[in-house]
């Protein structure tokens, strides 16, 4: 039988396998010297005064795994390298909290400084849309402060130029000092394309304990071919860590390590994670990518989810082939939103239950969307039905004009059907089922509620959905929480569940 192959796909993965034995890593990382240059750059001009910089660069591109090589990289000038894990302070403590952490490592840098400059990495906040622009500005501004005093540079990964230029926007209307002319923004794009086969490779051996990756049936030649068809996707879409997932998952077929699944399942499964709270859009799309097709898209981010992870209880049972598995393996996990009027709307249209239409005729909806007509016409417009019958969701975030007064006068209706359902002796069967109804008035009588999974018998999904080549859970979690955990947390609980019933089946 063939050996079980890891390839670490995320910098959580590899970060988990090696810790801090950078000469294991030191052997797979690829160099990349143009950007260790403008960082050298950047480093010369911090003495007494500290700089920022937003490390711009897409999902998957390398940033986490470069940053972490400068470590010993003995021609970057620094004192110390200090990850800051943002996602542990700013959902608790907000923005503040996080320049209170900056600035106690600020104290100690210029207590030390003749040692040289401090680096702080800023991980897991790559957008503050969310925070009040009130707080962002005080941050900025405090920041500003911070940095005339202390020797210290800031590194601060950002996925996409929009979320850079709104931060960058911000901070420079507080202060154009925190910043080097030119350099505010350093785009990082990973490393050469041509060296993919070759840090694979390295990857391999190193992980897999000297194995030679034709040990795993992966020769030159296979290799070869799985670039070719890597570059055949789209540009924007390319990365090392997609690379190594395709190698991966090239293994994985030949291996027969889905077979198994597969011959126990005769339909693939996909699990849609919903939510529905005003503001879900945001919120949700830091944790998925809208994709360049239709089979790509609302996908999770990987590492995202892996932010929740260590550290916490569940590192006990997820670990990153699990969550990968999870993912985009055994299950094909999607991460949506629904928006808030067209879900009152449902309710309103479909429910027959009397406290659920009394709340809604108590909160004074518009009488429109109590017509079956109209909420078909909301709900045709969402990302679930858009996916269901194959048509690409719009990209770009909906924005003022009839959309933003609808959303707010559904607003005080969903909270009020939250208290109702968490505080009221509510039940979200009652709703569940609204939104069957409208699937299968809008589309064909393809779903059911309260129904067993026919796979997954222990499984009884919300909403569960009969399409001719795959089976859909639809998870609806009607929580009134805007902060970014309780998605984590509500879709890696229901997760655990799902892969704990596959893991029964496949022994």
């Amino acid at each position: 039988m063939q050996d079980q192959l890891t390839i670490p796909i995320t910098f959580e993965e590899m970060d988990l396998k090696f810790g801090k034995q950078t000469t294991n890593l030191a052997q797979i990382i690829q160099p990349v010297s143009e950007t260790e240059n403008e960082i050298n750059l950047l480093l010369n001009r911090v003495s007494d005064l500290g700089l920022i910089t937003f490390f711009l660069g897409r999902s998957g591109i390398g940033k986490s795994t470069f940053l972490s090589s400068l470590r010993w990289r003995s021609h970057i000038k620094k004192r110390e390298i200090i990850n800051l894990d943002s996602s542990e302070i700013v959902p608790e403590q907000g923005l503040n909290g996080l320049y209170l952490e900056l600035s106690k490592i600020g104290k100690v840098a210029k207590d030390q400084k003749d040692a040289g400059s401090t680096i702080i990495i800023i991980d897991y906040l790559e957008s503050i849309a969310d925070q009040e622009e009130s707080e962002i500005k005080s941050f900025f501004r405090n920041l500003n402060a911070l940095l005339r005093k202390v020797p210290i540079f800031i590194i601060w990964p950002v996925t996409t130029k929009k979320d850079a230029e709104y931060m960058l926007e911000l901070a420079m209307s507080i202060a154009t000092t925190m910043f080097y002319p030119t350099k505010e923004i350093l785009h990082f794009f990973g490393p050469d394309e041509n060296n993919f086969i070759d840090i694979t490779k390295r990857t391999i051996q190193i992980v897999n304990n000297g194995k030679d990756p034709s040990e795993f049936g992966i020769t030159d030649s296979v290799l070869n071919d799985i670039f070719q068809k890597y570059l055949k996707t789209s540009a924007s879409q390319r990365t090392i860590r997609m690379f190594l997932q395709l190698v991966k998952s090239n293994w994985e077929l030949r291996s027969g390590y889905l077979a198994k699944l597969k011959d126990k399942i005769p339909k693939p499964i996909e699990v849609w994670f919903v939510f529905s709270y005003p503001g879900a859009e945001s919120v949700t799309s830091q944790f998925c990518k809208k994709g360049q097709s239709i089979e790509e898209a609302w996908t999770p981010v990987l590492d995202k989810f892996y932010e929740y992870i260590p550290g916490s209880q569940r590192s006990s049972y997820w670990d990153p082939n699990r969550l990968q598995l999870s993912l985009y393996g055994y299950i094909k996990t999607r991460v949506k939103f629904l928006p808030t009027n067209t879900l009152v709307s449902i309710i309103a249209a479909y429910s027959d239950n009397d406290a659920l239409s009394k709340i809604i005729k108590t909160q004074k909806a518009p009488s429109h969307w109590f017509r079956k007509s109209v909420a078909k016409t909301f709900f045709s417009s969402t990302t679930i039905a858009k996916q269901i019958i194959g048509e690409k969701y719009p990209a770009g975030l909906r924005k003022g004009g009839p959309v933003a007064k609808a959303l707010e006068i559904a607003t005080p209706i969903y909270h009020t059907i939250n208290n109702w359902l968490t505080k009221g002796g509510g039940s979200d069967s009652y709703i569940n089922k609204s939104l069957s109804n409208c699937i299968n008035d809008l589309i064909s009588e393809i779903s059911s509620t309260q129904k067993p999974h026919p796979w997954l018998k222990k499984i009884i999904p919300d909403i569960l959905i009969e399409l001719p080549d795959k089976t859909i859970s639809l998870e609806f979690h009607y929580t009134g929480d805007d902060a970014p955990n309780k998605i984590a947390d509500y879709t890696l609980n229901k997760l655990n569940v799902y892969m704990n019933q596959i893991e029964e089946i496949l022994k």
